[in-house]
Parts: C-alpha cells; structure tokens; sequence
C-alpha cells in the first residue's frame, strides 16, 4: 500500500527547506509522496503576521507545482473549525480507505508536545511517525516518553535527514529589512510575496 506523509504547518512562508526535507524523506524512506496540510489558523503562533489561507495555499501550490511526489492540500480549509490533526487523518482514512496509508511527518519541536494534542491517541496508535530531528532536541527521550504512555504505532527517526536552518520567522525578518530572500524560497514564491508587499 502506497504511503503518503502529512506535514502540517501555517507556510507563512513556503520555503526550500520545506521542498528539501520532503524530498530526503521521499528519497530515503518507503513515504511515496509528501502533502503539505496547509493550517487555515495558527492556534500555537503569532497571528500578527498570518497571511490569508488563500494567500499561503497560493504560495505552496507555486512552490510545489513542478514536483510529481510533493504537494499542498487545502483540505484543512474544508473541514471543520478549529482544524486539529486527527480530524484530517480521519478524513483521509475514511476516504481512501485501502488505497493509501497516511503517516505523520513532524519536527522534534512538536514531538515534545503530541501527547498534548487533541486526540494524541488516536493519531499515534493508528499511524506511523516520521520524526525530523531538529535544534538538537534529545528525540530518545521524548520517545521513550510516547512509548510509556501508548501503544505507537511505530515512531521513526529520519537520522540523516540534513538539517537546513531556516524558518518561516527568519524569511519575513528577512523581507522586513529589506533583504534578499531568492536563495530561501522558489521564485515563483519570491515574485508572489514582492508583487504583493507581503511582510513588510
């Protein structure tokens, strides 16, 4: 059964790392393709600087248009509100049940607080986990911590994965003083947030 991973973010902005790390983990894992759930509101982050939906799903689908394997859904946008994780995992289960099987992609960041979410069992009893190690958070430990309080399904740690230091908060910091961002995002990217005086 084909195995697609699930990446939730804001995107506020898309950027390379994003396009790089779900390309290694295609390449390098049995994931086949990679959807980028873009989040219609940020609950854990500063709104001050959200761009609309429409804006960011506009700015993942130019930055993913040319790859086979890597795209963006709106899908969040769609479901009910508030959107929380397992509400879109069981949507695409029940909607593609047999065809495909849906794992969660994440940073160590967000590792640490899983259990915290909103139906955490449901989510990492029923789908496998893809791990991202980041900022040199001890990833061991908060998977032993999983792993005394559920039944996971199978938690893995993409080890090799190359860390690009790069963030969202860095670009519009970035853009606000009036510095160059080709080298962080796709052009096309590039254009979308300069035609549009996004972040300034």
């Amino acid at each position: 059964m084909k195995k697609i991973g699930l990446f939730f973010g804001t995107f506020n902005p898309i950027h390379n790392g994003h396009l790089r790390m779900a390309n290694y983990i295609i390449n390098y894992t049995d994931i086949k393709s990679v959807l980028f759930v873009v989040n219609p509101t940020a609950p854990f982050k500063e709104k001050d600087n959200l761009l609309s939906f429409k804006d960011r799903m506009e700015m993942a689908d130019l930055a993913t248009f040319k790859y086979r394997h890597i795209q963006a859904t709106d899908i969040e946008n769609n479901l009910p509100l508030p959107a929380y994780t397992y509400n879109t995992f069981r949507y695409y289960d029940e909607t593609y049940k047999g065809k495909f099987e849906f794992a969660l992609i994440l940073g160590c960041d967000n590792l640490k607080t899983l259990s915290q979410w909103k139906n955490a069992t449901e989510i990492i009893e029923n789908h496998e986990i893809y791990v991202c190690p980041r900022n040199e958070i001890d990833y061991d430990k908060e998977i032993i911590k999983i792993n005394d309080k559920f039944k996971a399904k199978g938690i893995n740690v993409i080890k090799d994965i190359p860390e690009y230091n790069i963030s969202s908060t860095f670009i519009r910091q970035q853009i606000k003083e009036s510095k160059d961002i080709g080298l962080y995002v796709p052009i096309e990217v590039k254009e979308y947030i300069e035609e549009n005086k996004f972040y300034l």
